[in-house]
C-alpha cells in the first residue's frame, strides 16, 4: 500500500505541496503549512466527527486536531481524531488531544523533531494495538468499513526547525480492508523534498477547493485577495509574509475549505505560531466571517 498521494507547483522559492490523503472524506478536518526560515505557522479547522455504530458519520464535540509540542514543535491529526466505543455518548476509546499530552511529556528539552517521530511511531503503534486494537475492531465489525474509514486511518504531520531548516514528517496509518490489517506506522519525510525550497505551503486532509489557489480565475484566489490580500500578493510574488500576515492567511486558507465543504470542515482554527528562534504560541480562532 503506497503512502498518501502528494504533489507539487510553484517556484523554487515557494514551494505548493498538495498532499490529498485518499480515505478521509468521511471525517473532517483541512491542516494548512506556511514554512518559512522566520517562522512556521499552521492551522487546522476545528470541526470533529465520529463513526457512528451503524457505519455512520457523527459529528462530534469540537476539538484541537494541532498542538503545540514543548514550544519548539507542532503536530496536527488528520483522519481519525476521537474514537467512541458506541454512538456520540460512547466510551471514549482514543483522543488526540488527550493522547498528544502523554507523547509530550516525553520529549526532552534538546530532542530534536526526529526524535519527537520516534516517540509518536512509538506511542501510536503502542495505541493502536493494545488500547486501542484497530485490528480487532476491524475483524469484529466495531470498526465499520465506511467511505471515511477506506484507507487512513490517521496522519500525523510533525513540524518544526531540523538544523534552521522548516521541516515537517509525517507518520500515518493505512488500512487494509481485504486482510483486516493495519499498515503502519509509517514514516515520510514531507518537506522539505526537491526541488529545494526556501519557503512552501503545504495542505493536508479536505482541500478540493485549495486545489487551483494560484490560478488567478479560481475561487480560490479571489477569496484570498479578499481574505488574506498582503500575505497572497506576498506569496505569488515569491516574499516571505510577516508572522501576522502568515496566521491571517492560514485562517482564510481554512475559511475557503469551510465555505466548500461546511459538513466536513468548519467551526474556527486552532492556529499554531512556531518561530525559528524562541518559543511558539498557540490560539483558537472563530470562523471567518463569509
Amino acid at each position: 500500500m503506497g503512502s498518501p498521494r502528494g504533489g507539487f507547483a510553484g517556484s523554487t522559492r515557494w514551494l505548493v505541496v498538495l498532499i490529498m490523503l485518499a480515505g478521509v472524506n468521511g471525517f473532517a478536518t483541512t491542516a494548512v503549512f506556511i514554512l518559512s526560515p522566520k517562522q512556521i505557522v499552521a492551522g487546522t479547522d476545528r470541526l470533529t466527527t465520529v463513526p457512528g455504530p451503524a457505519g455512520e458519520v457523527v459529528e462530534d464535540v469540537p476539538a484541537r486536531k494541532l498542538a503545540l509540542i514543548d514550544g519548539r514543535f507542532m503536530v496536527a491529526s488528520v483522519g481519525v481524531e476521537r474514537l467512541r466505543s458506541g454512538a456520540r455518548q460512547g466510551e471514549l476509546l482514543y483522543d488526540f488531544t488527550k493522547w498528544i499530552s502523554r507523547v509530550e511529556s516525553e520529549i526532552g528539552p534538546n530532542d530534536s523533531i526526529r526524535q519527537l517521530a520516534n516517540v509518536i511511531e512509538e506511542e501510536s503503534s503502542r495505541t493502536f494495538t493494545a488500547a486501542v486494537p484497530i485490528e480487532k475492531l476491524m475483524k469484529t465489525g466495531a470498526l465499520p468499513h465506511t467511505e471515511g474509514l477506506d484507507k487512513l486511518l490517521v496522519q500525523y504531520l510533525i513540524a518544526g526547525y531540523e538544523q534552521g531548516v522548516p521541516t515537517i514528517i509525517q507518520v500515518y496509518y493505512e488500512l487494509e480492508w481485504d486482510g483486516r490489517r493495519l499498515v503502519g506506522p509509517t514514516r515520510k519525510d514531507e518537506f522539505p523534498r526537491p526541488p529545494a525550497a526556501e519557503s512552501g505551503v503545504y495542505f493536508a486532509g479536505h482541500t478540493s477547493a485549495l486545489r487551483n489557489m494560484a490560478d488567478p480565475q479560481s475561487y480560490p484566489y479571489s477569496r484570498m485577495m479578499s481574505l488574506a490580500p498582503a500575505a497572497f500578493k506576498k506569496m505569488l510574488s515569491h516574499e516571505q509574509t510577516s508572522p501576522e500576515e502568515a496566521v491571517q492567511a492560514v485562517r482564510a486558507l481554512i475559511g475557503i475549505e469551510t465555505a466548500a465543504e461546511p459538513a466536513k470542515v468548519g467551526r474556527g482554527s486552532t492556529v499554531v505560531l512556531l518561530p525559528a528562534q524562541g518559543k511558539g504560541s498557540m490560539r483558537e480562532y472563530p470562523e471567518l466571517e463569509p
